[in-house]
């Protein structure tokens, strides 16, 4: 029902393939930056999707910095990336982390990220186009993928459809000629929109999408220009599993699915467009190991809790020893919640030790020396 691929991306001179796509033709550069092509091609009972390629297997730079109060250390980051989309930068800033490329093509497809987010859009066209922003590194399986989309509102009168897109494709296209991915979008029609979940898989030619979950159809409230936002994570082992959360609420979850997708994978931030002039907003994008956070150095039987400015994020650990003389704590978060700032407390012999404004990522190991 959702067929395959409709779009032509152009990525950088040096990282260049060529793949042949259904319905049209687009070139790929390739060899290190992350390709995708049209994903989701819209129609009244279709929509199609796009492709992406890459050669690197990690994000090879350091994880942010995230300065730790004293008498903490951090001995292992589980944060791969963490970009807030809210700062003005250049054209040439936003290209040295992502690669602007789609069908629609640089005359029509545009993207700018400033204090507001990262918009990607395109501009009023003939048939359907597409136009992303895609990680020029990969990272997977184990991982968490998160944003927060702000999409374009269609009004009443509206011809033609907008997509606004957050995809997980496999980083392998350019070995296996396949272009697997997950996709969650939001399908804004004339005065109303929708949001939707599926995966495909399939060759660059020929690639078929399924739909997995769609919420009922909404009214566009009043004359908004966008509509509200969606805080998006997608966990995915790219076999047969994968779960999707909207905000703290999880929306999806299979375990039986054949999804076919080799892992590293890639991340797209994209618009497609039937006609209309359309964009979407960015912002808060990370990815980080789907794992527990694990505190190092405790003495043995001390308990610690975490607890964050979001409401209802909270988690606690007794530390038992492992093979090093002290304790450690190990610390299971809820997977939308697995990057941010907290306080943590632990408890040892009886006095209560309080740390505020701790960043801590999903797979970080951090070592206890005694604070304060």
């Amino acid at each position: 029902m959702l067929p395959g691929t409709l779009s032509r991306r152009r990525l950088r001179a040096p990282r260049a393939a060529k793949a042949g796509l259904s319905w049209a033709r687009r070139d790929h550069p390739a060899t290190l930056t992350p390709k995708r092509g049209l994903r989701l091609y819209a129609t009244a009972a279709a929509v199609a999707m796009l492709v992406s390629v890459v050669y690197l297997t990690a994000w090879p730079s350091p994880a942010p910095a995230r300065p730790l109060p004293a008498g903490l250390s951090r001995l292992h980051s589980g944060l791969l990336v963490a970009d807030p989309l809210d700062q003005s930068v250049t054209l040439g800033q936003l290209k040295d982390q992502y690669v602007l490329d789609g069908s629609a093509g640089p005359k029509l497809g545009w993207a700018s990220e400033s204090t507001a987010g990262l918009a990607v859009g395109i501009k009023a066209h003939h048939g359907w186009a597409g136009w992303f922003a895609s990680t020029i590194h990969a990272a997977g399986p184990a991982v968490a993928w998160h944003v927060v989309i702000s999409p374009t509102a269609l009004h009443l009168g509206t011809k033609g459809s907008g997509l606004a897109v957050f995809a997980v494709q496999t980083a392998t296209t350019q070995k296996s000629g396949v272009i697997n991915y997950i996709v969650v979008a939001a399908d804004s029609r004339s005065g109303s929109y929708r949001w939707l979940i599926g995966y495909a898989h399939g060759l660059v030619a020929g690639a078929s999408t399924k739909v997995l979950w769609t919420s009922k159809w909404q009214p566009v409230p009043g004359n908004s220009t966008l509509l509200a936002s969606q805080a998006v994570t997608v966990v995915t082992d790219g076999a047969h599993s994968l779960s999707v959360w909207f905000g703290t609420d999880r929306i999806f979850s299979s375990e039986r699915l054949v999804l076919k997708m080799p892992a590293p994978f890639q991340a797209y931030l994209e618009v497609q467009s039937s006609a209309p002039a359309y964009h979407a907003r960015f912002n808060d994008f990370w990815v980080a190991d789907d794992a527990p956070l694990v505190i190092r150095g405790l003495p043995e039987g001390s308990r610690v809790a975490l607890t964050g400015s979001t409401a209802g994020l909270s988690a606690a650990a007794t530390a038992k020893s492992a093979a090093a003389p002290e304790g450690a704590a190990t610390l299971r978060l809820p997977v939308p919640e697995l990057v941010g700032t907290a306080t943590v407390k632990v408890i040892a012999a009886g006095s209560v030790t309080r740390l505020v404004n701790v960043p801590y990522a999903g797979g970080d190991v951090l070592n206890w020396a005694k604070p304060g």
